[in-house]
């Protein structure tokens, strides 16, 4: 038995409401995830003892700042890390 046109509309009507409707919870659950982060950890910028400034915005791009210099260059967390600890080294 073939469905009317308007069987097919209602089908399709359920079928949106539906995917809206999962769309509404995926976006709850984005909105709680980003509550739970903490804001105070979104950025920083730190100061190594060679002058070079190392910073992080809110998107967790780090940056790189030479001591006598104003551009940025973009660095991946491995360099912060190696860098933080030859700091630590260094200070030592």
């Amino acid at each position: 038995m073939a469905k009317t046109k308007d069987q097919e509309i209602a089908e399709l009507r359920q079928a949106m409401a539906a995917l809206i409707a999962e769309n509404e919870t995926y976006k709850a659950r984005l909105e709680i995830i980003c509550g739970m982060r903490p804001t105070e950890y979104a950025g920083f910028k730190l100061k190594l003892s060679t002058g070079e400034t190392i910073v992080r915005n809110s998107e967790g791009i780090y940056a790189s700042i030479p001591e006598c210099s104003e551009l940025e260059f973009i660095v991946d967390r491995d360099y912060v890390i190696d860098e933080l600890v030859a700091d630590i080294k260094r200070r030592r």
